[in-house]
């Protein structure tokens, strides 16, 4: 069994490219079903973030499993294979895993040391499988990955300083507006994003903050815990025109803010320059409004400068954090080793039997001038001969092979133990 990973990420797609992909709680349940039912799959996750979306299968068919998750996405989203093709990875085995823990500990993110993957990753963990779409292969693959997360955040100090899309996003605002005396924020969401927005910001006395969410309460409960102004979602459009700046991160699978409505609504009030910035996949800003004169819209793609900052103050970290998942790899390997052959070793030590069995049946006739103690002191000889045999076997083949070699040895050495039936 294999692990089987077929993905793309901020790195080898645009956001407008992840939105097309990505898989929106209302459809998870389907595509899941969809998924189980490929033959080529015994178990999968589907890992779908802003920045990423994967899915890790296990197989016994590495070529037709790749072909069916590719298919799998274009059927699924509706886009070509040409479309699809230059933006995905295929991974597979020990570089599979290597990169699930990678992604566990934040180092494969936009924003490294940023913790909300650690969630998002035994979030994504946990639905699938309760819901009944994993196999054993994949339990401990992402059991261990939550691990090296947690390992990863106790030992290491990637975690410190701004570590999410959201405190990027508050640093390009700062920057913005260094040399302002005070500055008006909009933002547009109540979830985790929209809360560490508002919780960076609210510590400037020059910031006022207002929060506008679909859900009237939710907007209330993040606005009282930051004193920011509460706008009914109806009046957002309005609201825009009397900020400096709109943060938005919501889950709406659409936009809710179109090039027509802001200049529908904000044309002649907005004179001074504006700036958007949506931390939002799917996107809840039209990227049209980049036309409009005074406005200035950042993307995720668009945070990147201030990102690559963030890794060079962590490569120290980085390099610890890369150690422990080294260590931590070593001990999965070592049971993914044993679990490729216990069952050919299984197979060697019932042949093992099958053969003591024929040679105490072929010496039957000297074995019966021996009393009856005699005989099963000489079976326990021969039992406990069967057992050491099998320990020294497993003892030199951990040893001695590569991973990849393991079970092509174990192969041959069931061969080995073949009986001669003639």
């Amino acid at each position: 069994m294999h692990l089987i990973l077929v993905g793309l990420n901020h790195k080898t797609a645009s956001v407008s490219m992840r939105e097309k992909l990505y898989f929106p709680d209302a459809t998870l349940l389907d595509a899941y079903q969809k998924l189980s039912i490929l033959p080529s799959i015994k178990g999968c996750v589907i890992l779908s973030t802003c920045n990423r979306i994967e899915i890790y299968a296990a197989s016994n068919e590495i070529d037709n499993c790749f072909n069916d998750l590719e298919l799998f996405f274009e059927t699924f989203h509706g886009i070509s294979h040409d479309e699809l093709l230059p933006h995905i990875y295929r991974k597979h085995c020990e570089e599979a895993v290597s990169h699930v823990f990678r992604v566990a500990a934040s180092l494969d993110s936009m924003v490294v040391g940023e913790y909300q993957i650690q969630g998002q990753l035994r979030d994504a963990y946990t639905f699938a499988s309760e819901k009944g779409f994993t196999n054993n292969l994949t339990n401990k693959i992402f059991q261990t990955a939550i691990q090296v997360g947690k390992a990863i955040r106790s030992e290491t100090g990637i975690g410190k300083g701004s570590v999410s899309i959201a405190s990027v996003a508050v640093d390009l605002v700062q920057d913005l507006f260094k040399d302002k005396d005070s500055y008006s924020l909009l933002i547009i969401g109540a979830g985790k994003m929209a809360a560490l927005a508002a919780q960076n910001l609210s510590q400037p006395k020059t910031c006022n903050i207002s929060v506008c969410n679909r859900t009237i309460e939710k907007a209330t409960e993040l606005a009282q815990r930051f004193n920011a102004s509460i706008i009914p979602f109806e009046e957002r459009h309005k609201a825009i025109c009397e900020h400096d700046i709109v943060i938005v991160s919501t889950g709406a699978d659409d936009y809710i803010l179109t090039k027509e409505e802001l200049q529908e609504n904000c044309s002649e009030s907005c004179s001074r320059k504006k700036f958007f910035v949506d931390i939002s996949v799917p996107r809840n800003i039209d990227p049209a409004i980049n036309e409009l004169e005074n406005v200035i819209l950042y993307s995720l793609d668009d945070l990147q400068e201030v990102i690559s900052t963030n890794i060079e103050k962590r490569s120290g970290e980085i390099e610890k954090a890369e150690k422990i998942i080294a260590d931590i790899a070593a001990d999965y390997y070592d049971w993914y080793a044993k679990q490729e052959i216990m069952p050919i070793m299984q197979e060697i030590k019932q042949r093992i039997e099958a053969i003591k069995a024929k040679t105490l049946d072929a010496n039957k006739t000297a074995i019966t001038q021996f009393d009856t103690q005699q005989q099963k002191a000489i079976i326990t000889i021969l039992d406990n001969y069967s057992e050491k045999l099998i320990k020294a076997i497993m003892k030199n083949m951990k040893n001695v092979a590569g991973k990849d070699e393991l079970r092509r040895i174990a192969q041959s050495l069931k061969d080995s133990f073949s009986l001669d039936e003639e």
